[in-house]
């Protein structure tokens, strides 16, 4: 039996990935945040840094020569989950991308995101921590953002809150579970009384008080690619350029993507492995000529 339950452990653990989930913690204003740390996961690696983004520590801390600083802000879309890892995200791909278009100065990337974040948890997060010196932020939306609220509800077993005791408990509790029958979840209790789109508004207005060029990027969803834009679409894109930030659509390179043979889906949302590569084109086109640049060894702005 032991050596059943070993085995049963051990193949869990490294061929499937199992035991170590990345962990989220509550937030009162946030909603909820990822815990730092290093996480490995379907054979995937996650990279938490202290202000709790999807990105290394080393993107906090000031370099000795100009570079040009991004903070890229959105929902599992950009956070790629455990699904992903930390290589294949767009964000990591960006640097590269950046120099490839003709850009001597270096790009530093922020990715703060988290899974089911909305223009709601994002405002928060920067009235929390700040641009972090950011001269552009590009904000990735898709069309479920236009319902997206914080409700502050305790966090369920696909955010889990702390490490399982071995693979096999982490298989029970954050997979069997989600199959029993539970009781119904108490009333949602939203602390935003703000309508999203405001939220979006206010985020724009946010980022651009602390001198911040801010784009738009709308994420458009496998069905999207194949039918035109939801009106959802129509309704985000007036927001934002009511605010003055510039609307941009990840359709272009979804569609060359998709052409070229390969799906950017994974499922009828999220990107494929290809479709973070053509993610990341698709933030690079969306920046445009260059904003400001982060002064040579300035400190970082929390």
């Amino acid at each position: 039996m032991l050596v059943s339950t070993l085995a049963i452990e051990l193949l869990l653990r490294w061929p499937l990935g199992l035991g170590d989930p990345l962990l989220y913690q509550p937030d009162e204003t946030i909603e909820y945040v990822l815990v730092p740390g290093q996480y490995h996961r379907f054979g995937h690696r996650v990279m938490v840094n202290s202000a709790h983004m999807r990105s290394d520590e080393a993107v906090l801390h000031p370099r000795p020569e100009p570079a040009h600083r991004l903070l890229v802000l959105g929902d599992s879309v950009v956070n790629g989950g455990s699904h992903m890892d930390q290589s294949d995200l767009a964000t990591e791909l960006l640097p590269g991308l950046w120099c490839e278009a003709g850009h001597d100065v270096p790009l530093v990337v922020c990715n703060a995101s988290a899974g089911s974040w909305g223009p709601a948890n994002m405002l928060a997060y920067v009235q929390r921590f700040g641009a972090f010196q950011c001269s552009e932020a590009v904000i990735v939306l898709n069309s479920a953002d236009l319902q997206d609220r914080p409700t502050f509800a305790p966090l369920g077993p696909e955010q889990p809150t702390r490490q399982p005791l071995c693979a096999i408990h982490d298989l029970v509790e954050n997979y069997g579970l989600r199959f029993l029958p539970r009781d119904a979840p108490p009333p949602e209790s939203a602390k935003s009384s703000t309508f999203p789109a405001n939220d979006l508004g206010t985020l724009i207005e946010e980022l651009t008080a602390r001198g911040v060029r801010t784009s738009v990027l709308y994420s458009i969803d496998r069905s999207e690619l194949a039918n035109g834009l939801h009106g959802n679409a129509a309704v985000l894109r007036d927001v934002v350029e009511s605010h003055g930030a510039r609307w941009c659509t990840t359709e272009g390179q979804f569609r060359a993507t998709a052409d070229a043979g390969e799906s950017p889906f994974r499922d009828d949302i999220h990107p494929s492995v290809p479709g973070q590569r053509a993610l990341a084109r698709a933030i690079v086109d969306c920046l445009g000529p260059s904003g400001g640049m982060t002064p040579a060894g300035a400190s970082i702005d929390r």
